[in-house]
């Protein structure tokens, strides 16, 4: 079982110039890190809430980038 947290990140573009983005990590029961995916959402609580969901649910790691494809 993996567990889901939203990780807050600083960014900067040309186009937007400096900008907050939440990236979402899989742990695993020993809390080593699976996967990281970057610079997903803008809304802090969205984050929060599809990683809670996430591990509520069990997602599969190896569904993790569909989910968030869907998500978006």
């Amino acid at each position: 079982m993996h567990r889901y947290l939203p990780v807050k990140e600083n960014h900067f573009s040309a186009e937007h110039g400096q900008y907050i983005s939440y990236g979402i990590r899989a742990v695993d029961a020993k809390g080593r890190e699976c996967a990281y995916v970057s610079d997903i959402w803008l809304d802090e609580n969205t984050a929060a809430v599809l990683c809670k969901l996430y591990t509520e649910k069990e997602l599969s790691i190896l569904h993790l980038q569909d989910v968030i494809e869907d998500v978006l």
